[in-house]
């Protein structure tokens, strides 16, 4: 069994693309073995170890249940509305949305400047936008541009 986790969003390190792997140690030798050497420049890794101190687990903590009552909020706020199939639960930072005209509500979000992740092209997700969960004024904006999009944008005919 192998752990892979980010610092992306709970440790709001993004942008430094840090994470762990966690898992026996015959096997992470193994990984180890095959990495490239020096693969963490060093601000990553003062980065890494400054956001997993614990001076900054209460933080981390703190900026977890955040997204998780976000994400909570939004998928309330996605069921029951007009061109919306179907919003699964998840665990994650995003949301999967199925649309009845996801081209429509792709296009009209993007027209907002609100940028979601196209899923069209998965087998099965033909209707399927995925939300990324961000800080509650993005999702207003986000939410502001579904209910502001022409009605041929998604609605149900």
């Amino acid at each position: 069994l192998v752990v892979l986790r980010t610092l992306s969003k709970a440790y709001a390190l993004a942008g430094a693309r840090l994470g762990i792997t966690i898992g026996d140690p015959s096997l992470v030798r193994v990984l180890n073995a095959i990495a490239p050497p020096y693969p963490l420049a060093t601000p990553a890794v003062a980065l890494a170890l400054d956001a997993v101190s614990p001076s900054a687990a209460d933080e981390a903590k703190r900026r977890a249940g955040r997204i998780v009552a976000e994400r909570d909020r939004v998928e309330r706020a996605l069921r029951g509305r007009d061109g919306v199939r179907a919003v699964y639960a998840s665990d994650a930072n995003y949301l999967l949305v199925r649309f009845v005209d996801a081209e429509a509500v792709f296009r009209a979000l993007l027209a907002s400047g609100v940028v979601v992740r196209d899923q069209r092209a998965a087998p099965r997700l033909h209707d399927a936008l995925r939300i990324t969960i961000g800080t509650a004024e993005e999702n207003d904006a986000m939410l502001a541009a579904l209910d502001t999009r022409p009605a041929a944008a998604g609605a149900a005919a």
